[in-house]
């Protein structure tokens, strides 16, 4: 059984046919380590670990677990990339990814990837030449990481520069990498602490529009540099359309989502539904709900604030979404009683985290619901990493 929180282990499987890899840095670059592994049985692995965990959790049955759903491309998927940055002891600025085999702090410099779309894939090396030319021998290198966004419907491109709060030439950088990178949005975020923590302290913008946009079901959402989005747009598409289709909005429904950073389902569906409410925390992240609500004409409430304290008065719900990707703890019981609290019909709940899954199902389950169909979505080929759709139904 393969683990999906080891990339490593997906080496234990052996290709049923040559497969050559596509990225010249295969082997050394910490990101898709399973190149050499055929696309389909990367796939049938996927749908046996999510049976395995299905298993382990004690709720195996026939057809409970649907083949994992492919990504359109295998490569050119990735709408967002983080690249790392130093700067050697002779002041050369290193842009790249982290080593596979080498200390995590050790950089790979890059040119170009594979994983995001073919005519920005050469942005690693543009970019690693602005900050070069900014940032060379005889200065303090004050960027820790770059973060890229491009759209897959849109011309969008957003270059953000994670740094400390410190003094920032912010007109030479705006000027430089809008030259080097052609961005249609060039941002700065601020960290308050360390950027791997992701202690935001502000975001600047600098030059061009004020956020990236996509379009997914219809809808063009506005994301800043700092919310959580997917990172495949393709796949995202299709994973509304499954919840959508498997939820089956109506117009005497009231509809409940709950953490969804900027990628809000319940603003296409809000259109289906009677009523629709959705919570979020991250200040970020409820910006760029309001402004995305806002611009579909979304008839849709937006209440600030975490489960365990905005749920109380809200009444039943319907239907209720709730996102789990990307955190690093899971739902605390609190938040899940407040979330059994509203006796949804149907929950629907999002996560790339199989660890919260199958602690959450025995708890779902104890509150008088059915695990009906669990759907794993191939978010990253070549990768360990998936999401997947799970539906509770009440008894």
């Amino acid at each position: 059984m393969m683990s999906l929180t080891k990339n490593e282990r997906f080496t234990e499987i052996k290709p049923s046919s040559p497969t050559i890899p596509k990225c010249q840095y295969f082997g050394v670059c910490l990101g898709c380590q399973s190149q050499d592994i055929d696309y389909g049985t990367q796939l049938k692995a996927k749908t046996d670990a999510v049976v395995g965990v299905m298993a382990d959790s004690g709720v195996a049955k026939h057809g409970l677990v649907t083949d994992c759903l492919p990504s359109p491309n295998e490569y050119g998927y990735r709408n967002c990339l983080d690249l790392a940055i130093t700067q050697d002891d002779n002041g050369k600025v290193r842009v790249g990814i982290h080593s596979a085999h080498a200390h995590y702090a050790d950089i790979l410099p890059v040119e170009a990837c594979a994983l995001l779309p073919v005519r920005v894939a050469g942005l690693p090396k543009s970019i690693g030449g602005a900050l070069g030319y900014l940032f060379g021998a005889n200065r303090d290198l004050p960027v820790d990481r770059v973060r890229i966004r491009v759209s897959k419907h849109r011309s969008n491109l957003d270059i953000s520069l994670w740094t400390g709060p410190m003094a920032f030439p912010r007109h030479m950088v705006a000027k430089t990498l809008a030259s080097a990178t052609k961005a249609s949005s060039i941002t700065r975020v601020i960290f308050s602490e360390s950027s791997s923590a992701q202690k935001v302290a502000g975001v600047e913008h600098l030059a061009g529009q004020n956020s990236w946009v996509e379009r997914i079901g219809g809808v063009s959402f506005f994301v800043t540099s700092v919310s959580p989005f997917p990172h495949n747009t393709a796949v995202a598409e299709i994973m509304l359309e499954k919840a959508k289709e498997i939820t089956n909005i109506s117009r005497n429904d009231r509809l409940l989502e709950l953490n969804p950073g900027a990628i809000a389902f319940s603003i296409p569906m809000s259109f289906s539904a009677g009523e629709s409410i959705v919570v979020e925390s991250r200040r970020f992240a409820l910006t760029d709900i309001a402004r995305s609500a806002e611009a579909a004409g979304a008839p849709l409430e937006i209440v600030p604030g975490d489960i365990e304290h905005s749920l109380e008065p809200a009444g039943d719900f319907d239907v209720v979404i709730a996102h789990l990707p990307d955190r690093d703890r899971a739902l605390s019981p609190q938040a899940w009683a407040r979330i059994m609290g509203t006796r949804p019909r149907l929950l629907l709940y999002r996560t790339n985290q199989l660890s919260f899954l199958s602690k959450d199902i025995g708890l779902i389950t104890r509150s008088g619901y059915i695990l009906e169909k669990v759907m794993p979505f191939d978010v990253s080929p070549h990768t360990s990493n998936l999401e997947v759709l799970a539906l509770f139904q009440r008894m």
